[in-house]
């Protein structure tokens, strides 16, 4: 995989009340680039929106490949890896919503975009056609990441603002609960939350896009990417009890299916990079 310098990659959290609901906004540049440029993205059922003003970005994830030149693309939550592939000039703008949020900016359930990476249309996002165009005169006329940025984050707003009654706060409740105790189960989630367990079941499918089990797992195996890449546990098997399995054979079967790769080999491949 490359490095992130490769794409000159730069990451904001938006401003004010948008930063409740969208969780970065990114932006990637290499105007001289003639290479293939990969990158593995770790589902966390997060989806998005990338902008491409480049020359080709391919998506390619378990049973669905996209190719996108200049459009705008949805990437729908999932549970599998997904590898961004940069081809030539790259410049793009990624806009990264949170689990429970993407529906509020998308036009349809998230259960429609699962699994796939998608061309944006107007049923999907409000005058996407428009805002690309307009977007892509700010890129011509004006390199500042700051004006981009705030061109971006106008057009988020006017989405949200005709959303925010619609949703569901209860929802963003249980994912909470989640992302502290990942371990627990869909029973244990609505005695805590007292929500049925079909109304629960009704509010990820709709919002997220996955179950509240897989969300539990993605959890559970980032945290263990992100303490792995950090050097910061003691032994894989201390490493899988801490994040709240029952054994090491379950934590390496799940992080092999959501990474491609088994905690033992991740660890190696990371300590390569650093030295």
């Amino acid at each position: 995989m490359q490095d992130l310098n490769s794409i000159n990659l730069k990451m904001i959290t938006p401003a004010n009340i948008l930063s409740e609901y969208v969780k970065t906004i990114w932006f990637a540049y290499n105007d001289s680039n003639q290479e293939e440029l990969p990158f593995k993205i770790l589902s966390d059922a997060c989806s998005g929106i990338v902008i491409n003003f480049g020359d080709e970005i391919e998506y390619k994830l378990k049973d669905h490949d996209h190719i996108a030149k200049q459009e705008t693309t949805i990437m729908g939550p999932t549970k599998n890896l997904t590898t961004m592939v940069f081809r030539g000039k790259v410049c793009a703008i990624g806009i990264r919503f949170y689990p429970h949020t993407g529906q509020m900016f998308l036009g349809r359930q998230m259960s429609h975009y699962i699994n796939q990476n998608c061309s944006a249309t107007e049923d999907d996002m409000l005058s996407c056609s428009d805002f690309y165009k307009e977007l892509a005169q700010v890129m011509l006329n004006e390199k500042s990441w700051d004006q981009i940025c705030n061109k971006v984050e106008v057009y988020l707003n006017i989405i949200l603002q005709a959303s925010l009654d619609k949703f569901p706060v209860k929802l963003k409740d249980l994912i909470t609960i989640i992302e502290r105790t990942p371990e627990i189960n869909i029973t244990e989630l609505s005695d805590k939350c007292d929500i049925s367990i079909r109304e629960i079941q009704r509010l990820f499918q709709k919002y997220v896009g996955v179950t509240p089990k897989i969300y539990s797992k993605l959890i559970r195996v980032k945290m263990a990417k992100e303490k792995i890449s950090q050097d910061d546990f003691s032994s894989l098997a201390d490493l899988s009890v801490d994040i709240g399995y029952f054994d090491q054979a379950h934590f390496n079967k799940d992080f092999k299916t959501y990474m491609e790769e088994t905690p033992k080999k991740y660890k190696v491949l990371k300590s390569k990079k650093k030295n």
